[in-house]
């Protein structure tokens, strides 16, 4: 069965049983998704896409689409490269904002970059017309009645259901087996991580022990 954003809410109100805390149900799915931005880099969270440069321009807006149904949402850079007409893509190296500062200005073409704000930075600042690759990871799309479903949730409820319910721990204090859930949680997250180092690597990859329930 294909969970969506009301089959979580369900289950999240069985595991609690606490009819008083059905109202905070979508705050604990919010607070679980903002912890899984900040740790999960799966697979269904990669995105890729292209940009063109301008000439004497050296920032490029990100994806900072936020609309339900269409959301997508730069987060952060995992590779960026320079589309050659001929040979291999060149790849650009990432440098901090204040290393970032020292070597801005001269013109030519991109060999760094930075991330400020929701703008790509690039030096030297390009002196024509390039195309660029990126792949990067996208944030969390928001569970809600105008956005019922997202990747995260169709491939992995579980990290969903238990990243929730942790975050419920600080209203059911003592009443919860909140150190449970977050064994659960961590289990589920050692396992779709495993899942997909697999598909990358192969059956070579040395398999990871969840911790004891």
């Amino acid at each position: 069965m294909k969970w969506d954003y009301n089959t979580l809410c369900r289950e999240i109100a069985e595991y609690l049983a606490r009819d008083d805390l059905e109202d905070r149900i979508p705050t604990f799915i919010f607070l679980a998704e903002q912890a899984m931005r900040n740790e999960l880099r799966l697979k269904c969270l990669e995105r890729a896409g292209w940009i063109e440069t301008r000439a004497g321009e050296s920032s490029i807006s990100l994806p900072d689409k936020r609309m339900p149904g269409d959301w997508d949402v730069f987060l952060e850079m995992r590779k960026l490269a320079l589309a050659m007409s001929a040979g291999p893509n060149v790849r650009l190296e990432y440098v901090s904002p204040d290393t970032f500062v020292d070597i801005a200005g001269r013109s030519g073409r991109p060999e760094f970059f930075t991330v400020l704000g929701r703008e790509l930075h690039l030096a030297p600042t390009p002196n024509a017309s390039w195309k660029m690759i990126m792949a990067y990871w996208a944030d969390i799309p928001p569970l809600g009645p105008d956005q019922p479903m997202n990747d995260l949730l169709l491939q992995h409820p579980r990290l969903y259901l238990f990243g929730a319910l942790v975050e419920s721990a600080a209203y059911t204090r003592d009443g919860a087996p909140a150190d449970r859930w977050l064994a659960h949680y961590q289990n589920e997250k050692i396992e779709a991580e495993y899942r997909q180092e697999r598909a990358r690597f192969g059956k070579q990859l040395t398999a990871r022990s969840p911790r004891a329930l």
